[in-house]
């Protein structure tokens, strides 16, 4: 019998049998019945703030977006550490009609997964190996009112049950392992999705939102760390009768022994630590050519830097000799500022000039 709980002739049965079990053990339950589910009062506020811009049943494959090349968002969780500084967004890099086009870009400005995702009245697509893009067939379901049966990423099939209620597609749908969650999603117009409210049967909660990105995200760096202000950055960078050509190599080593996400989390820590420094090129693919802070924009040298794994050690390196303004004067900081960074970590990091 428990083997047959989650298909889809028992998962109705399934919402009365485990919320009894929870009211037994007075944890308190929230209900997954979607047709009596009380709308949420923060959820009814996203819709009466995007009054007249909510996609419903009705104008969903009418409405018309006015997004334009260049629009950047992330949904994200509220209060969380990626709301205020995303590791990647996804950016609109081509539009063909109704299709909308998404590439993923990180922080640094790099643009991976070209216009991998594809939207069209909300119904998402993916980018495949051979060219073509392939309908999501859980994002499908998610605009079925009624039940709708998919296949998860392991092949087995689940089920979604949805209902539509001023401005609101309410799902009642899997989690997890054989666990089951009531959402609340909000989109708008333009197909893409604006808010969404998650509840757990023990009364758990989780909300997101839409979150727009500004131009500047992946073109321009925020930095105050590498240097204290723009006079210091360009004597350093640029106004000196010292100015040379130069190659360098900043090296991190003693990795040995630390796990794989850790060589993984200071590689990034290295590919920020250059893009914030003003008076090194950007990282190799990146769009990011300038950094800002406390008022101040400051035009990164040309050039490109890569960042490797070497040896059992991480390197940023040089393409070729830039020009610098007081190459010792930039040493001497920036070596402070290595040690500063990496050392308490018990990382040897150092810097190494070409020839």
């Amino acid at each position: 019998m428990l083997s047959n709980l989650f298909r889809k002739d028992y998962f109705k049965t399934l919402y009365i049998s485990s919320c009894s079990l929870m009211l037994l053990s007075l944890t308190g339950c929230v209900s997954m019945n979607i047709k009596d589910a009380n709308i949420p009062s923060n959820v009814k506020r996203i819709v009466s703030q995007n009054n007249g811009q909510i996609l419903t049943p009705e104008n969903r494959l009418t409405a018309k977006h006015n997004l334009e090349v260049g629009y950047q968002y992330r949904v994200l969780a509220l209060d969380s550490e990626e709301e205020q500084n995303p590791r990647y967004i996804h950016r609109l890099t081509k539009v063909d009609g109704d299709f909308l086009y998404f590439s993923t870009v990180d922080k640094y400005g790099r643009e991976s997964f070209k216009d991998y995702e594809r939207f069209r009245f909300g119904q998402l697509s993916k980018l495949k190996k051979n060219n073509s893009y392939k309908a999501d067939d859980y994002n499908h379901c998610l605009f079925t009112i009624g039940e709708c049966a998919y296949k998860n990423f392991f092949g087995k099939e689940q089920v979604i049950e949805t209902t539509f209620r001023d401005g609101v597609w309410i799902s009642n749908e899997p989690y997890g392992r054989d666990k089951r969650q009531m959402v609340f999603r909000v989109y708008k117009t333009d197909g893409l999705p604006l808010y969404e409210y998650s509840v757990w049967p023990e009364g758990t909660t989780l909300e997101k939102r839409r979150v727009e990105i500004d131009h500047s995200y992946g073109y321009v760096f925020d930095v105050n760390k590498a240097f204290r202000g723009m006079p210091v950055a360009r004597s350093v960078c640029v106004d000196s009768k010292k100015t040379r050509r130069v190659g360098v190599e900043i090296k991190l080593e003693r990795l040995d022994g630390k796990a794989l996400t850790k060589h993984s989390r200071f590689v990034s820590h290295l590919e920020e630590f250059v893009t914030s420094d003003p008076c090194m090129p950007s990282l190799f693919g990146s769009s990011i050519n300038q950094v800002k802070g406390d008022g101040w924009i400051f035009d990164k040298p040309e050039g490109r830097i890569i960042v490797d794994t070497i040896n059992g050690g991480i390197s940023a390196y040089t393409v070729a000799p830039f020009t610098m303004g007081n190459f010792e004067q930039w040493y001497s900081l920036t070596s402070k500022r290595l040690r500063e960074h990496f050392e308490p970590e018990g990382i040897k990091a150092y810097i190494k000039v070409d020839p």
